[in-house]
């Protein structure tokens, strides 16, 4: 059975969902793609999304395991590395760690802006307990005084000692 609306003079064909369409779609949806299921439903895939949506069916593509993955090594690995274990794509990453409220940001020495290593941090805070000079721990690493401020005062180079 067909329903017909009309919009500023337009013809619009609105086909009902019958029951049995709509269990389909919810025992299926995130299940097999999209496609897949527009084809045995002989829809449009736009038609699926939009069904799926007024039923608030969600795709689960993300298991506790993988977002216990992604929070344990967000700091250590790029969102292309961490896609690659998980064969997903990185912007997938980007989306869903924004989601989760998961700030990706490599820290210390796994950063690509990373002057010091771990042991030259855990050297500077040595000789700072030795009492030297800033100016004289920053000629010895090759860094300016404001750098080796910033990582005596835990501002940058945050690794877990």
């Amino acid at each position: 059975m067909k329903n017909f609306i009309f919009y500023n003079k337009k013809r619009i064909i609105k086909n009902k969902y019958a029951e049995a369409d709509k269990q389909y779609l919810k025992d299926n949806y995130g299940k097999i793609s999209s496609k897949i299921i527009a084809e045995n439903l002989n829809r449009k895939l736009q038609s699926i999304y939009c069904k799926a949506s007024d039923m608030d069916l969600t795709k689960k593509n993300y298991s506790q395991n993988n977002i216990r993955f992604l929070k344990n090594n967000c700091r250590n690995k790029s969102a292309k590395e961490l896609s690659e274990v998980l064969s997903k794509t990185p912007r997938s990453i980007f989306a869903k760690c924004h989601r989760e409220g998961i700030i990706l940001r490599k820290l210390g020495e796994n950063s690509c802006r990373s002057k010091l290593t771990n042991i030259d941090v855990e050297l500077i805070f040595c000789l700072k307990d030795e009492e030297v000079k800033i100016s004289e721990i920053a000629d010895k690493f090759d860094v300016s005084d404001t750098t080796i401020r910033r990582v005596l005062n835990y501002q940058s180079h945050t690794y877990a000692f």
